[in-house]
This record gives C-alpha cells, structure tokens and sequence, in this order.
C-alpha cells in the first residue's frame, strides 16, 4: 500500500473517533451511538486494505450487502443534516457529520468497485 492509503486510512479514522470521544466526554448515547461510527470505519478500512491488494475477505455478496446498507445509512445522515442546518438548529456538531460523509465516500467507491462481479480477485477464490 501507498503513503495516501495509509493517510487516507487516518483521515477515514478522525470522524469516527471524535464522534467517540465526544459521546464519552459527554456520557450521551448508548452502546450503539458511540460505536456504530468506529464500526463502519473500521469496516470501510478493511475494505479499502482489501481492494487496493486485491485480497478477497469474506463472500463478495456481504460487501455488496454493506455497501448498500452504508449507503442508506450515509443517504440519511446527509437528509438529516440539510434538514437540520435548513431549519437554523444545526450546530458546528453537523458540519463536522457532514465532512464525515464526504471522507466516507472514496472509501465506498472502493466498496463499489470490491465487491463487483468483475473484480478479478473474485475469480481467483
């Protein structure tokens, strides 16, 4: 892997662990709300190590199942979010979720492109 993986790799790490620390500082949120985020990431992170060395993790249809799942997760996030900034409560807490989605999206093109029929590491199993 390359120096930008790796750099992609931490920055893909920053919104999830400051949305972690800041649901400890706080002591808001249950079991779920503090780390669903690092488990997306985490997830989202194996996928990025998978695709860019073309090693195959798992069955290639719960890639395709988690892609869709994030999207729909991501997709509500954003409405959420220009809802919120639309009607004047959102906060500098939203900026930061929706810088969050933006540094998500490479990471789920390669999810895109990992879990395609056409990626020959598939064949290779």
């Amino acid at each position: 892997m390359r120096l930008i993986h790796w750099m992609y790799l931490g920055l893909l790490f920053v919104p999830a662990l400051f949305h972690l620390w800041s649901k400890i500082a706080a002591d808001s949120g249950g079991l779920a709300s503090r780390y669903a985020p690092l488990l997306a990431t985490v997830l989202l992170a194996g996928i990025v190590i998978g695709w860019v060395n073309q090693k195959t993790w798992l069955r290639r249809g719960f890639w395709r199942f988690s892609f869709w799942l994030l999207a729909v997760l991501l997709a509500l996030v954003v409405i959420y979010c220009l809802i919120s900034l639309m009607s004047g409560t959102g906060g500098v807490w939203l900026v930061w979720l929706l810088l969050g989605v933006i540094v998500m999206l490479p990471a789920m093109w390669c999810l895109w492109r990992y879990s395609a029929r056409s990626n020959s590491c598939w064949e290779r199993r």
